[in-house]
């Protein structure tokens, strides 16, 4: 199978979750662009802090770093207004932005009694991608599609670059991966935790990059990897075991079964997704299904796991998921000890993991 020509040093970037306090995050962004990440992006859910305001005040305390959502989403955003939020941020940080665009998953619109099903979301994201280019490019937008129309809307709110990158998410689904292929400047791939899982992932793009007719090696190709890494290796597995419970649920079969987990392990996780019973939930997280979606443990543990599985197969932008120990207070009342919080994870990753590989700066803050 065919893979992408990965560049001698793949990009590093960190995918972070609004959940903290606001100076909390802002260490981490500062951590981050120290350390030589080429991006950090911040997540958007209901559950958590709203991500443009944290974005805006990051733009202002850092000077290097690129900043985005990831991913927003076009059910519940307009999307002429996501691109005049993107452009109005792009100046705030002098031209440091990016986005990464999602329909924003069933567990999402389902709380918000959104119909989605039958609907065929990935369209939905095809043409509010092009939506937001056009506005984004050209400060007009004059278009009446399927699922959205506007005529003659201007804005004032522009962007510092001449092409502002817009990537799509996705979390396994074929037809979410071709689109991205076809249409948007990159691929964010959450949850291909194994070779056979990227290179599948990117074999997907790639052919919605030649039906489009486009040149697939300019795009973005990311892989978003749940990360967490300590000294005490069976803390960080732990976490990350706390942390994967959230996530299992929505693992589309065919990228279970390429990170080497049996589809019907699931189906009693979405069981208990769907009725709420967050216990049961945690429960059937068991490590031998986390170990599968997230990478934990020692730097030692991490650095094998990422050269192994993931930048051997042609990645060319690692997404790191970092976790902290307050997620695990935050979502679900339980401490863990053991695991260092974000910022420091990011030092200790860079001294002792990213640094190796040759990912990192050398200098640790």
């Amino acid at each position: 199978m065919t893979t992408p020509d990965a560049p001698r040093r793949p990009k590093v970037s960190l995918l972070h979750h609004p959940i903290y306090p606001l100076a909390y995050s802002l260490e981490v962004f500062r951590a981050a662009e120290e350390l030589g990440f080429h991006a950090c992006y911040c997540a958007d859910a209901y559950r958590f802090k709203d991500p443009w305001t944290v974005l805006a005040a990051a733009a202002v305390h850092t000077r290097r770093i690129r900043l985005g959502p990831s991913a927003t989403h076009v059910f519940l955003r307009d999307p002429t207004l996501i691109a005049q939020s993107l452009a109005t941020l792009d100046e705030l940080s002098e031209g440091r932005v990016e986005a990464v665009v999602s329909f924003g998953g069933p567990a999402l619109l389902r709380r918000y009694h959104v119909q989605w099903q039958g609907t065929r979301p990935v369209e939905r994201v095809k043409e509010a991608l092009q939506v937001m280019r056009s506005f984004l490019d050209s400060g007009q937008c004059d278009h009446q599609g399927r699922f959205f129309r506007y005529a003659a809307l201007a804005t004032l709110s522009r962007p510092v670059q001449a092409h502002l990158p817009l990537m799509m998410a996705s979390t396994g689904g074929k037809l979410a991966m071709r689109a991205a292929g076809e249409v948007a400047d990159g691929a964010h791939v959450l949850l291909a935790r194994s070779r056979r899982a990227w290179e599948y992932a990117w074999e997907q793009v790639r052919a919605g990059a030649r039906r489009a007719g486009r040149d697939d090696g300019s795009l973005d190709m990311a892989a978003v990897q749940i990360v967490v890494c300590s000294q005490d290796g069976e803390a960080a597995h732990e976490l990350a075991r706390l942390f994967v419970a959230t996530y299992l649920p929505i693992v589309p079969d065919v990228l279970a079964e390429l990170n080497g987990i049996p589809p019907e392990r699931l189906v009693p996780v979405r069981e208990a997704f769907a009725r709420g019973d967050v216990v049961r939930m945690v429960s059937l997280s068991t490590r031998d299904l986390t170990d599968r979606i997230a990478i934990a443990g020692t730097p030692e543990e991490c650095l094998h796991e990422l050269r192994e599985h993931v930048l051997a197969s042609g990645a060319r932008h690692l997404v790191l998921m970092v976790v902290g120990p307050r997620y695990a207070q935050t979502t679900f009342g339980l401490t863990v000890d053991g695991v260092p919080e974000i910022a420091d994870q990011l030092r200790l990753l860079a001294e002792r993991v990213l640094g190796p590989l040759g990912l990192a700066r050398a200098q640790t803050l």
